[in-house]
């Protein structure tokens, strides 16, 4: 019988002193429901940051949104520099939620 085929034996492991085999089964339980917590977690970060990309999907379409209403209300209008230059600063911070989400390609791919 060679080493490769003899069946497993009862075995002690020493890690920093005696250390039974069912004691590393108990470690190894106690990692398997970290595991299971950690898994859980990352479930439920998923959601939140699915949550928290609606939101901002929707800000960003409200935001949008009133721009071009601005623009559209003040496109004839004499409206003060300050007021023109505070609306092209909106304009660019909308463009700039828009520019962190790549559009979806238009034919769906």
């Amino acid at each position: 019988m060679t080493d490769e085929s003899k069946p497993c034996q009862h075995q002690t492991i020493n890690i920093n002193g005696p250390c039974q085999l069912d004691d590393v089964f108990e470690l190894l339980k106690g990692h398997e429901l970290l595991l299971e917590q950690i898994m859980t977690k990352l479930d439920e970060l998923g959601t939140k940051l699915n949550q928290v990309l609606a939101q901002i999907q929707k800000a960003k379409t409200e935001i949008t949104d009133q721009v071009s209403a601005l623009q559209t209300a003040l496109q004839d209008a004499e409206i003060p520099q300050e007021a023109e230059d505070a609306l092209n600063a909106l304009a660019a911070v909308a463009q700039q939620l828009d520019d962190m989400n790549p559009d979806a390609p238009a034919d769906g791919n």
